[in-house]
């Protein structure tokens, strides 16, 4: 037993009080109180709380608590207890995870856009850096309509005469097409009109 407490429980004892007693008028657990008397400060819940605990019984068996620390100035605090760290420090880690994961969704967002711009650009330079094919040399075109079947291309042919020749064959298919659409359209037509007769 320590000296504080067995001046404390001398106080306690002289005023006719019991542990319990006490734990009633301090609202402290008896096995912190039976604690402090033994000296075993290793069962307190933290070092903070060997002073506070020892304060307040102090006041309730009437002996003046600064007086009682000034005398037994010696109180060992209980040692730091290393699980509280770990705890604090495994609560540090999962905010920093947390941080990060509140970042990804806005970096993740901000940077598909930028891709997506950064796409388009490259494909609209490459676009205009490309020579432009509709350009032809007029010279070598000319004004006569002509069945771009029967069209050969020679084999010495320039760049823009074979681009020429491929235009018009474009656009005389592109002109079949569009008969063939308006031919199915009259077929639908006149079997819609058959078929309601």
């Amino acid at each position: 037993m320590s000296e504080l407490g067995r001046h404390l429980k001398e106080a306690r004892l002289q005023k006719g009080m019991s542990l319990d007693d006490v734990q009633e008028v301090t609202k402290i657990r008896k096995k912190y109180l039976e604690a402090i008397e033994a000296g075993d400060y290793k069962v307190l819940p933290g070092s903070f709380y060997v002073r506070a605990f020892i304060k307040t019984y102090a006041e309730a068996v009437g002996v003046n608590p600064d007086e009682l620390m000034e005398e037994h100035g010696n109180v060992p605090a209980a040692p730091v207890d290393t699980t509280m760290e770990t705890v604090i420090q495994k609560r540090s880690r999962r905010t920093e995870t947390e941080r990060n994961a509140k970042w990804l969704p806005t970096v993740l967002m901000w940077t598909f856009p930028v891709l997506i711009i950064a796409v388009i650009y490259w494909y609209a330079s490459s676009n205009m850096n490309k020579s432009d094919p509709e350009t032809v040399d007029s010279s070598n075109v000319t004004n006569e309509q002509q069945d771009p079947s029967k069209i050969q291309p020679s084999p010495t042919a320039s760049a823009a005469e074979l681009s020429a020749i491929l235009r018009q064959r474009a656009g005389t298919a592109r002109q079949l097409q569009q008969h063939r659409l308006q031919l199915r359209r009259q077929l639908h037509l006149f079997l819609r009109r058959q078929q309601a007769r």
